[in-house]
């Protein structure tokens, strides 16, 4: 999943999925904190495959990330018309208000404040993200 597209949240807590994502989704999916000010969708086998490898690195270094993560996480479906309910916790803790910005991070989706991703996307300069990408080896 890839792109940066523009979305509302009803009055209901509900939003629609970007219709390029709803095929890589799927009829379910995981929602749960991320690890920045946004919100994450993981497809079910996405979602498998991160908690299995959170389960296999050592339980001390990773105790605080499963349990944030694995608390805040629902299964949940994705309804005929491709919306998903965001929890009413998620929306208030991640400050999600009837504006958000869905964008594709390859394996999942993430949902922020819109203002919160515009200040996030401008952190950073050109040159800061070759420097970020030479130092990982690209």
């Amino acid at each position: 999943m890839y792109g940066e597209y523009a979305h509302t949240i009803d009055a209901k807590g509900r939003m629609f999925l970007p219709a390029k994502f709803r095929s890589e989704l799927g009829d379910r999916v995981y929602i749960t904190r991320g690890i920045d000010q946004c919100v994450c969708i993981y497809p079910v086998d996405e979602w498998k495959k991160f908690m299995e490898r959170l389960n296999e690195l050592p339980p001390v270094k990773v105790r605080h990330v499963k349990r944030l993560l694995s608390a805040s996480a629902v299964d949940t479906d994705v309804d005929c018309q491709g919306r998903v309910l965001i929890p009413q916790q998620l929306r208030e803790e991640i400050h999600l208000g009837k504006s958000v910005t869905v964008i594709g991070v390859g394996e999942k989706a993430e949902i922020w404040n819109t203002e919160e991703y515009d200040a996030y996307k401008n952190s950073m300069s050109n040159e800061e993200i070759e420097a970020e990408l030479i130092a990982l080896g690209m």
